[in-house]
């Protein structure tokens, strides 16, 4: 249902009362996109833009998400991969054409996110609403940076040459930025509405999806701890952090989209650069942890399926044996005891079946989850044995492991084939 304009005025009247607004940064995001909306209906009134400028724009474009998302999230608020001096100042340089604050800045703020997600805490936790999280949560006045949080990026030189004097960085990069791709596509004007301003609203909306979308629509395979969700579309517009179920789960790891066909090209440049070496030491979740990850996942879900059904039916249960009583009020009073005794035995039978089925779960779960540790324990021991090239623990350790995967597919399978009997199950009535 949309909402009136007048709701929506009164409520941004609200909020800038209630809150201690950062004019600054409200003045400057509000009037960038102002700007763009004169601007770029001016520019096109007299003409179309060249395809180098269209080119360029594009090509700035992708560097500077890339930036924020394989720079400023994966590298430098969660450590995922280590960078080469020279990639490292490329993404601390890009960052800042981004305009979205220094790294230890929005390190800090992130790493906040991540300890309290949707909590009081969370500088932009969706329980406040999409557009709190999307872009409301800047305009309130900001708590100095927690140096604590932060002390790993601080101690590097650049990052913290860029925090110090934050200011020159970002409008020095822009205009560099702004100024050669103008000279290069010919074009100076509309190297300001395109690369700058343009490229400035795709970008930082690009980012907001992040914090707003991807917490709000989407599935939650790995866990329904928290509100982050994986959305293709999502991460189509967000340079691969559309995976953001999975982001929050293993936040470790340098890849958000582990499928090979997952789009993320975050994933991938990092993984080019190391085999250049200029990233190294990739932190990556393996497949057996996320196995079992999953498998809590899907226990939780079915227990409180089971949970649900379980109370639904029991409900129907009653409203059917009151109104059967209510029915037979002036009947002889064995008929009532007789039909109450038969309603209570079928209940009972149902509530056992349902017990027995959350039984099968929580056996089910905990043998798929040794069954993988033992795979893991195997894999570990065949690591050891090659270290010191015993040939017989070695050619023992893999026949070990091969055993174990076919079981482990095994018990798997019928996981799968067990969470789609238990979801099945639907509540009945007497």
């Amino acid at each position: 249902m949309a909402i009136p304009f007048r709701t929506m005025l009164r409520r941004a009247l609200d909020f800038f009362r209630k809150n201690d607004i950062d004019w600054g940064i409200f003045g400057f995001i509000a009037g960038y996109h102002v700007v763009l909306a004169i601007a770029l209906p001016v520019y096109l009134g007299f003409g179309s833009p060249s395809l180098p400028l269209l080119a360029w724009t594009l090509a700035l474009l992708t560097v500077t998400m890339l930036s924020i998302t394989m720079g400023y999230h994966r590298l430098f608020s969660h450590r995922t991969y280590e960078a080469a001096g020279i990639v490292e100042w490329l993404l601390v340089f890009f960052g800042s054409v981004t305009l979205q604050g220094s790294i230890v800045k929005w390190s800090h703020d992130h790493r906040l996110h991540h300890k309290h997600v949707d909590r009081d805490g969370d500088p932009y936790g969706t329980q406040l609403g999409f557009w709190h999280s999307h872009v409301l949560w800047m305009f309130k006045r900001q708590a100095p940076v927690n140096e604590s949080l932060v002390k790993d990026l601080l101690r590097d030189p650049v990052i913290r040459s860029q925090h110090e004097h934050y200011l020159a960085w970002a409008i020095g990069s822009n205009v560099i930025t702004t100024v050669g791709i103008g000279l290069l596509a010919g074009d100076l004007w509309g190297g300001f509405v395109f690369a700058f301003l343009l490229r400035l609203f795709l970008s930082h909306h690009g980012t907001w999806f992040i914090n707003s979308i991807a917490h709000i629509w989407g599935s939650r395979p790995y866990s329904t701890e928290h509100s982050a969700v994986n959305n293709f579309v999502i991460a189509l517009l967000t340079f691969g952090e559309g995976y953001h179920n999975y982001h929050h789960t293993f936040a470790g790891d340098y890849r958000n989209g582990i499928k090979w066909y997952h789009f993320d090209p975050s994933k991938h440049m990092i993984w080019l650069l190391s085999k250049v070496g200029l990233t190294r030491n990739l932190k990556r979740v393996g497949d057996l942890t996320i196995k079992k990850r999953l498998v809590a996942a899907d226990r939780a879900l079915l227990l409180d399926h089971l949970r649900s059904v379980a109370h639904e039916s029991l409900a129907g249960w009653r409203q059917a044996g009151q109104e059967r009583l209510d029915h037979a009020h002036e009947s002889l009073a064995g008929w009532r005891h007789a039909g109450q005794e038969r309603l209570d035995h079928a209940h009972e039978a149902y509530l056992a079946r349902i017990e027995a089925t959350r039984r099968r779960v929580e056996e089910a779960s905990h043998a798929v989850v040794a069954r993988i540790a033992e795979l893991k324990e195997a894999v570990d021991a065949y690591r050891a044995a090659r270290r010191v090239a015993r040939r017989e623990e070695v050619t023992a350790a893999k026949a070990r492991i091969a055993a174990l995967r076919a079981e482990v597919q095994a018990e798997w399978k019928a996981w799968q084939q067990l969470v789609n009997e238990v979801l099945s199950v639907r509540p009945v009535s007497a």
